[in-house]
Formats: C-alpha cells, structure tokens, sequence
C-alpha cells in the first residue's frame, strides 16, 4: 500500500525567531513598501500567492525599501529569514 504526503503553505504555522518581528509599510501600497525591523542577517523575499519568487532583496541591508511599480494588482507574501536561527515571518501584502 502506497502513501502521499501532501503539504500545504500554511501561513499561520511559522517557526518564528524571537528575534524577528519586522513591519511593512504602507499596506496596501502601489509604489514603495517601507520595511522596520529587518536586520542585515534576514534574507528578504516577495511572493505571491503561488509561492514564486517576485523578489529577492539583496542580503546584508538593514530596513529595506521594496519598489513594487511593476507588480499587478494583487496579494503577495513578505517572507523574512533570520540566517542565524532560520526563524521565519511571514506578512501579507496587498498591492494595488
């Protein structure tokens, strides 16, 4: 007998870091999202919903910007790593 395991992205189930908590800015946004919390040791990454890559921000920047200009109109997910506990947080964003 034959078993699938099947995954699912659960946004609510994150091992988070207790060292990470960052905040993005304004939300919803169209042009620039500011980000505060986001340490030079937090890989930064824009998804959308089907968990692709929309961006990846260079490593090493503290607080950075996101231009978000050219994106279409919908949700995305702001995914922040701590590189040193592989805490993860995950925010919703909304582009308009």
């Amino acid at each position: 007998m034959r078993t699938h395991r099947t995954e699912k992205w659960i946004f609510n189930a994150v091992s988070k870091s207790e060292a990470l908590s960052f905040n993005v800015f304004p939300n919803p946004s169209n042009d620039v999202l500011q980000t505060s919390g986001i340490l030079e040791f937090h890989q930064v990454e824009l998804l959308n919903t089907n968990g692709q890559f929309v961006r990846q921000l260079e490593y090493g920047k503290i607080n950075p910007t996101i231009d978000v200009k050219d994106l279409m109109p919908g949700i995305y997910v702001l995914r922040v790593v701590n590189s040193i506990d592989k805490g993860v947080e995950l925010k919703k964003v909304l582009i308009q």
